[in-house]
């Protein structure tokens, strides 16, 4: 459980400890600080799902209805060799992390060239959309896309079943 358990009372003694009274109120103290940071933790992440979990369950309703799509993995940390590496090869910052090639409104008509949503987590606010981000939503408006700033996977889904009609 904690370094002090393995102590004898010989031991905590030569320690110049009282024995096991106060070795038992030391590890009671980091029981507690230790189940309180665990506790804090549950909390935070029960608070609302991450944007990778947002991620998987978009994407896993994007596969069941059979929609050509792709997610841009632009996020996250990398060294600097491999991000530039990526930068190179075309790399560009602020690109939606959901590109979809069909249009849901119709099997036979394309009303529009595509739909990038830039996906957030649910309990997100508009300051997270960075201005590279909205950059790149108003270039594919101009150029015929539908775009959406999604605030968790279910908005994201809300906003493409509004497209079907």
């Amino acid at each position: 459980m904690t370094r002090w358990n393995n102590l004898s009372k010989k031991q905590a003694k030569r320690l110049g400890l009282e024995g096991f009274r106060q070795l038992d109120q030391m590890e009671k103290k980091e029981v507690e600080k230790a189940n309180k940071n665990i506790r804090k933790k549950k909390y935070k992440k029960n608070k609302a799902p991450t944007e990778y979990e947002e991620q998987v369950k978009l994407a896993e309703y994007l596969d069941m209805k059979g929609y050509l799509w792709c997610h841009v993995p632009n996020g996250g940390n990398r060294n600097p060799r491999t991000g530039q590496k990526l930068k190179k090869q075309g790399v560009k910052p602020g690109v939606p992390d959901v590109l979809i090639f069909d249009d849901p409104t119709s099997e036979y008509t394309m009303n529009f060239s595509g739909i990038a949503i830039e996906l957030k987590r649910s309990n997100g606010k508009p300051s997270d959309v960075r201005d590279t981000q909205k950059e790149w939503l108003e270039a594919l408006e101009w150029r015929n896309w539908q775009t959406k700033v999604a605030f968790g996977a279910d908005d994201a889904i809300e906003f493409l079943e509004g497209l079907e009609g």
